[in-house]
């Protein structure tokens, strides 16, 4: 596990600019576990960002990665969404997206941290219509 670890924290910094990986691990006590890896394109990635309208509320909501545990479970709730999407290409995920944003503690969290929360779910909203 050790070594798969290495090698895949290594790819990161290896001469590929296209290709991403996720690195999940966990630890308990004196114990450090890999859990998965997950390898994308990210011109792939890119192309279904574009495609959907989906880069600008992303950056929105990654320049302002807010404070409140709320908001921030939020941001990482989107970009989880937007991954799943990628490789299932099922709307579904974005759709629970927009369902969260408008339960009233995600929406209050969500108007404190960035004064264009509207914006920002709206574009998120349109982006499912193309």
């Amino acid at each position: 596990i050790a070594a798969a670890g290495a090698k895949a924290l290594g790819n990161l910094r290896g001469p590929s600019a296209v290709r991403g990986e996720f690195v999940r691990i966990a630890t308990t006590g004196n114990k450090t576990m890999l859990k998965s890896v997950d390898v994308f394109d990210l011109l792939d990635l890119a192309s279904t960002l574009r495609r959907r309208r989906l880069a600008s509320p992303l950056f929105e909501l990654a320049c302002g990665y807010p404070a409140d545990p709320t908001a921030r479970r939020f941001v990482d709730m989107v970009a989880e969404a937007v991954l799943r999407y990628h490789w299932h290409v099922d709307l579904g995920e974005l759709y629970r997206v927009v369902r969260k944003a408008a339960s009233p503690g995600v929406d209050k969290a969500g108007r404190s941290a960035y004064k264009n929360w509207d914006k920002i779910i709206n574009q998120i909203i349109e982006s499912l219509s193309r």
